[in-house]
């Protein structure tokens, strides 16, 4: 049985401060013994991982921390069983940052921990009831008509004009009172391809004019995002389609597949024009440059195979150490952003292939994906160390490291909104989560809609959808206000 040892009986140091508010947090759950910990933690089938009782003995005596996933779970178990019963998000964003820290031998601080007033005021209780009416009114959009009547991006504010309600419509009140008051996205009902062919979505993209959504799974789907009508479906991968990039013109949309191929399309009639096997397996991701001259995709062979989409002849192939999950151009197309399984982000010169400058490092497990702010002063990722960051890229500015903590295991995907105000981050945990890139703080609650892991997210160009894929078999749209 480990002792609860006083603070002068524990080293002192970062590892020090977790130690002592684990303790704390289990001496609030009645004091379960390790085995029983351990056994919680694994009979919990939505949790990512197990621990191990030795591992919690460990951190309990201020040993060397596990993996974030691993204490994430223990935390979330030990939230549960508190007859305090704290805040899951908050103590979990606090935990991450006294972890943050012992890994990195103190020298990182603990992120700020946002209080009540500085979250945005929720119009109404988030009871069920509520929360169904809300989203039957929003479904008005869909069989009426989405008037815009701004146009910056995050303050578009819709009329939902329902063609069999009134004006004064109670759920239309509802709805407009909650957008106009909360700032939040409202999510629409859920895109479902048939049954017998969609295995999860994986990715989102949105053509440049916005009038069209390609979603992927087996098939890539093609939506009006207007009416969530399917408009067409692409038949060639033979397995998953883990990306979609609409080329700048919209002409062409490449698709990245587990099959081992980049496929490129013509949205417009749906055929195929061509398809690459440049990698030698999974192609996790495809991006194009701004002139739409280069077309990149990342491989799980630690390759970036850069071609010309008009003629398919090969331009560079760029080698790295280590898988790459995500490979995406700089605005000015100057800089080419790899995402690595080792947790690093690599920067390339585009025009030659060579480095830009030294990788870019402080996640600890891999990087899944990577994106540029539209002004290319920013740079994002997603780890599966649990969190996001922002990177300043432009020296000039005042603009810091960031480091977003908050989702509840791997963060999967990063999108900048059309004016850079708004980042989007997705996750394990089945959440969406907006925040303010320049200042790292989160923008109200997490926006919940999916049943499973969330992949990727992408704006519409005008900023007033949100599109999330989710491993649950649904593409989701989130209007906003």
């Amino acid at each position: 049985m480990v002792e609860i040892p006083t603070e002068d009986e524990l080293p002192k140091g970062a590892r020090r401060d977790l130690a002592l508010a684990l303790h704390r947090l289990r001496a609030d759950a009645g004091r379960p013994s390790l085995r029983d910990l351990s056994k919680f933690v694994r009979e919990r089938d939505d949790l990512g991982d197990a621990v191990s009782h030795e591992t919690i003995g460990a951190l309990l005596r201020s040993g060397k921390p596990p993996r974030w996933i691993k204490l994430e779970c223990l935390v979330t178990v030990l939230v549960e069983k508190s007859i305090r019963r704290p805040d899951l998000d908050k103590t979990l964003l606090y935990f991450h940052g006294l972890w943050d820290r012992a890994m990195s031998g103190g020298n990182s601080t603990a992120p700020e921990v946002p209080s009540e007033t500085e979250l945005p005021e929720a119009p109404f209780p988030p009871t069920p009831d509520l929360q169904r009416e809300a989203l039957r009114a929003a479904a008005g959009i869909f069989s009426g008509t989405a008037d815009p009547t701004g146009g910056n991006d995050g303050d578009i504010y819709f009329k939902i004009i329902e063609d069999n309600a009134a004006p004064n419509d109670p759920l239309a009140v509802l709805i407009r009172a909650h957008t106009h008051r909360s700032g939040l996205p409202i999510a629409l009902p859920a895109l479902h391809g048939p049954s017998e062919s969609t295995v999860m979505n994986c990715a989102v993209a949105f053509s440049p004019s916005g009038a069209l959504l390609a979603t992927t799974d087996k098939e890539i789907r093609l939506w009006d995002p207007a009416t969530g009508r399917l408009l067409r479906s692409l038949r060639g991968h033979t397995d998953i389609a883990w990306g979609a990039a609409f080329s700048p013109d919209g002409r062409w949309l490449a698709t990245a597949g587990h099959d081992g191929t980049v496929r490129m399309w013509d949205p417009e009639t749906g055929r195929a024009h061509a398809y690459y096997v440049d990698h030698d397996g999974p192609v996790w991701g495809v991006a194009f440059s701004p002139d739409g001259r280069l077309l990149a995709s990342a491989g799980h062979d630690g390759t970036v195979t850069v071609r010309d989409p008009e003629t398919q002849k090969p331009f560079a192939n760029i080698r790295h150490t280590s898988s790459v999950y995500r490979a995406v151009f700089s605005p000015d197309g100057r800089l080419l952003a790899a995402a690595c399984d080792e947790g690093i982000v690599r920067l390339w010169v585009s025009a030659t292939g060579e480095p830009a400058s030294p990788p870019l490092r402080g996640h600890r497990d891999r990087v899944n994906d990577v994106a540029f702010s539209p002004d290319g002063r920013m740079l994002a990722t997603a780890s599966a160390d649990g969190t996001a960051r922002v990177w300043p890229m432009d020296s000039t500015t005042d603009l810091t490291e960031r480091t977003l903590a908050g989702h509840r295991g791997t963060v999967e995907g990063v999108a900048f909104s059309p004016k850079g105000r708004l980042l989007a981050t997705t996750g394990h945990d089945g959440t969406v989560r907006l925040w303010n890139p320049a200042t790292g703080r989160p923008l109200g609650s997490p926006l919940h809609g999916h049943a499973d892991c969330v992949f990727r997210a992408a704006f519409s160009p005008d900023g007033s959808f949100l599109a999330t894929a989710s491993r649950d078999a649904t593409t989701r749209l989130w209007v906003f206000p």
